[in-house]
């Protein structure tokens, strides 16, 4: 319970005091004051403000500690539960990579990708050389055949 959570506290027990004071006992000692039997009365009266006031805070009190017991249930629950996100933030930091590394690791994945397509793609032209060598492909056959290369051509050795 923080210093903010007292100070309203005891604002909420002084208006409650307040207002009573203000609208039963202070108008009753007015008037008993101005009688002839004052001391008497007031030394009656201020003996019942006592026991007026004490059974209010009773009151107020129990209501306070109520409250400040289902606070402190709230907090142990909130407790248990940032132990269980930090609990579960601890494993995933352990057991799950980060974005560095999946950033790496698919870089270097699409860098294997694009070596095997160029080799792909130079077994292709010395294949079509191949064919066209032996006569089984024209020239116009591999014009069209070295268009649809997904990369440009490696140099052939001739």
């Amino acid at each position: 319970m923080t210093h903010e959570d007292l100070q309203q506290i005891k604002g909420l027990i002084h208006s409650e005091v307040g207002a009573i004071l203000e609208d039963v006992l202070l108008p009753a000692m007015e008037k008993l004051i101005k009688s002839s039997v004052a001391q008497e009365v007031k030394k009656v009266m201020q003996d019942e403000m006592r026991l007026v006031i004490r059974e209010e805070m009773r009151e107020e009190l129990k209501t306070i500690k109520g409250d400040i017991a289902y606070l402190k249930e709230d907090i142990a629950v909130l407790k248990t539960d940032v132990a269980e996100l930090k609990k579960d933030v601890a494993y995933i930091k352990n057991n799950y990579p980060d974005k560095h590394y999946l950033d790496d690791r698919i870089n270097e994945l699409r860098g294997d990708i694009i070596s095997w397509r160029k080799k792909d793609g130079a077994r292709f032209d010395q294949l079509v050389a191949f064919q066209h060598k032996k006569g089984y492909v024209a020239e116009e056959e591999v014009q069209l055949l070295g268009d649809m290369r997904g990369f440009a051509p490696l140099p052939l050795a001739q």
